[in-house]
C-alpha cells in the first residue's frame, strides 16, 4: 500500500483556503471527478467542523490496460476534511475504496 503525507504553507487567507477545500469538487477543471456526495457534516466543539465526502473518479490508466487490470474504469474515494479554526490549520485525509 502506498501512502503520502505532506505539509505546505499557503500564503492566502485561512478562510479562502478552507473554502477552497470545501468547494474543490466537482468543477470544470477536474472532469475526471463525476460525482460528489456528502456523507456527513458536523461540528465537534467550537472550532472543528468535520466533513466526510464520497467521490467517484474516472480511472487515469489507458482503456486497453484497464481491461486487463480492473473490471471498472471508476474508483470511489472517501475524503475527510478537518478545518481547525482555533489555530487556523486544516487536515485532509483521503482513501480509495477497493472493488473486491
Amino acid at each position: 500500500m502506498k501512502t503520502w503525507q505532506g505539509w505546505q504553507l499557503i500564503n492566502f487567507r485561512w478562510e479562502d483556503v478552507a473554502q477552497a477545500l470545501w468547494m474543490r469538487y466537482p468543477n470544470s477543471c477536474s472532469p475526471h471527478v463525476s460525482s460528489e456526495d456528502t456523507l456527513s457534516r458536523h461540528r465537534q466543539g467550537r472550532s472543528l467542523l468535520c466533513s466526510s465526502r464520497l467521490f467517484t473518479k474516472r480511472s487515469v490508466i489507458p482503456q486497453w490496460a484497464a481491461r486487463h487490470i480492473t473490471r471498472t474504469s471508476f474508483v470511489h474515494v472517501i475524503e475527510v476534511v478537518l478545518p481547525f479554526y482555533s489555530n487556523l490549520t486544516s487536515g485532509l485525509k483521503g482513501r480509495n475504496i477497493p472493488y473486491d
